[in-house]
């Protein structure tokens, strides 16, 4: 009787095995709905997720919630307002860091946490950052109407004493919390395509930050961002990011916000396709001091976009710098030109470049009277002691045309300033010329690696330039089709790493270059797009679940190596027993 129990618990085991394979918990495929963002809520575990970087190697400081990518600036902006503990800037390790990135649920804190089970948290110790959170959609329909919004809560903390345990900050200043979208979807926090909302700072507690776009591709990208400052150093500067959510709202024209604030209501409900403003304004070009132009430290320059007037109405308002890169002591706000439908017109502002080399950036935006936001005007240049002063020319009078007929605005405040005269030019020395490295990549549509005249610039595309094994430039393309020249790069030998974004491929990955003396040399990536993608610094990508799992395979083999022990040991035992 015991051989024969034997022999049926066997057959039971064999006979079982489906059944204990299937009991195993199965992962389900998200649900499918208006959603368009994976893990819009940062949950889940973020322990030992690191993110990798360009190389292929983990950043153990960098944990971040599944889908969601770390972006950071590496060096601080060289107008960063020092603490006063930094005796000069060259110690920028003293009060910049690239900020780490954990998860809320290991503080055991549940203020940290806005819904769910966790949420992202990153920080920078006794130092600033300026750094955010991306995630890039796919499958996007060129044309629709998407709203982001994301909830964030920031803490600043001098004295611990005086934070209440991490739940009140401690004379906070001002953080630059607010969320964008890049309609494009590309990857470069500092993009110009990039369409931001306002700034407002949420200390302490919760804040719905939100962002409306139209698409113009099949693919756009979500950000975040923050930036500390102060005048003190602050030990603790940590940002929370919780319950984001990027949803399809209509067709066509952006609907304005009332207040321009993060957290406003639309004015449209979900799905209603609004009226498109009458008020509306398209950037047409750069009049004078194109992106990336050399300057002068500390000259004054004037800067020169020219606008159309694309609404029905027309235009008059304000230009405003909206904390976005460096003012350079341009006068916020100024009164726009009134433009009339279908006109153009020049808008000029009287600027300073600051006193150090470096690049640096300026983002203006313009609204209307009723604070309908326009459009945003962005100035780029390199300040570079070699540089010559830009030419004192003044610019031509802002006028507006329309059809045939040309019509001079009423002067205002941004009317193009009178220059002083030039400054006498500076005495010869003996500073060599800078090499120029001018890079800059294509969409190679017919897979010919040559450039033909309807084929785009592709933006996206990062070149980190390195020597000696040290990063000394890096530059992300914006789309531009012309490449884009890094001037203050000395002579030398260099090794440039390219990096594409997803669902690109070239036969360029990677180029050393020298560069001698006044040598320009250009590197141009013909990209396709192809199977297999560049590596990126891109968020860990998500498990697909198999049918069945390795521990369920590996379960499978172990009972059916006992369950065929005991048949043969039964029927071993049955047959020397005649049963």
């Amino acid at each position: 009787m015991q051989v024969r129990a034997a022999l049926v618990v066997a057959v039971c085991l064999v006979l079982l095995l489906p059944a204990l394979v299937l009991a195993e918990p199965q992962v389900m495929p998200p649900a499918q709905g208006g959603e368009l963002l994976k893990n819009p809520g940062l949950d889940g575990p973020m322990w030992f997720k690191s993110q990798i970087d360009p190389y292929g190697n983990p950043i153990n400081e960098v944990q971040v919630a599944e889908n969601w990518t770390a972006w950071w600036l590496e060096m601080p902006p060289g107008d960063v307002v020092l603490p006063d503990n930094c005796e000069r800037r060259a110690q920028w390790g003293c009060y910049w860091m690239r900020p780490e990135f954990v998860d809320s649920a290991r503080t055991l804190q549940t203020n940290r946490i806005h819904g769910g089970n966790n949420s992202q948290k990153y920080f920078s110790f006794g130092r600033m950052h300026e750094a955010g959170l991306y995630q890039r959609v796919t499958g996007v329909a060129p044309g629709a109407r998407l709203h982001f919004s994301v909830f964030m809560s920031a803490w600043m903390c001098i004295d611990p004493a005086d934070c209440n345990a991490g739940l009140r900050s401690d004379n906070p200043t001002t953080m630059h919390m607010r969320v964008g979208i890049d309609p494009f979807g590309g990857t470069d926090p500092f993009s110009s395509n990039i369409v931001w909302s306002g700034e407002v700072d949420s200390f302490d507690h919760w804040t719905q930050y939100s962002v409306e776009v139209v698409a113009q591709a099949d693919s756009v990208t979500v950000f975040t961002h923050s930036r500390p400052e102060w005048t003190a150093p602050r030990l603790d500067n940590d940002v929370y990011v919780d319950d984001a959510s990027l949803v399809k709202v209509g067709e066509g024209a952006v609907a304005p916000t009332p207040t321009g604030q993060p957290g406003a209501a639309p004015t449209q409900a979900p799905g209603a396709t609004p009226p498109a403003p009458c008020a509306r304004l398209r950037f047409v070009e750069d009049v004078t001091i194109p992106d990336g132009s050399p300057v002068a430290p500390g000259t004054q320059f004037v800067k020169t976009w020219r606008v159309q007037n694309t609404g029905t109405c027309a235009i008059s308002g304000t230009l405003s710098f909206i904390g976005s890169g460096n003012q350079m002591s341009g006068q916020s706000p100024m009164n726009l030109v009134n433009i009339e439908p279908g006109q153009t017109a020049d808008v000029s502002l009287k600027l300073t470049a600051p006193t150090l080399p470096g690049a640096y950036q300026g983002t203006w935006q313009a609204r209307a009277s009723d604070g309908t936001v326009l459009e945003n005007l962005f100035l780029k240049i390199t300040v570079t002691g070699q540089a010559a002063a830009p030419s004192p020319t003044v610019a031509p009078p802002a006028t507006a045309t329309k059809a045939s007929q040309v019509a001079t605005p009423p002067q205002s405040p941004l009317a193009t300033p009178a220059l002083p005269p030039p400054p006498p030019p500076p005495p010869p020395t003996a500073t060599p010329v800078l090499g120029g490295l001018c890079v800059g990549a294509f969409e190679d549509t017919n897979n010919n690696t040559l450039r033909d005249g309807n084929e785009p610039g592709l933006a996206g595309v990062t070149f980190a330039v390195l020597a000696g094994g040290s990063e000394v430039a890096r530059y992300a393309t914006e789309g531009s089709a012309q490449p884009y020249c890094l001037t203050t790069l000395p002579p030398g030998a260099y090794s440039v790493q390219v990096t594409l974004p997803p669902g690109y491929t070239a036969a360029l990955e990677k180029a050393d270059v020298a560069l001698a003396l006044g040598q320009r040399v250009d590197l141009v990536v013909a990209a396709r797009r192809g199977e297999k993608a560049t590596p990126t610094l891109a968020a860990t990508a998500q498990p697909k679940a198999p049918a069945v799992s390795n521990t369920a395979l590996i379960a499978v083999a172990l009972f059916a190596g006992v369950a065929v022990i005991l048949i043969v040991i039964a029927f071993i035992i049955i047959r020397r027993r005649g049963l």
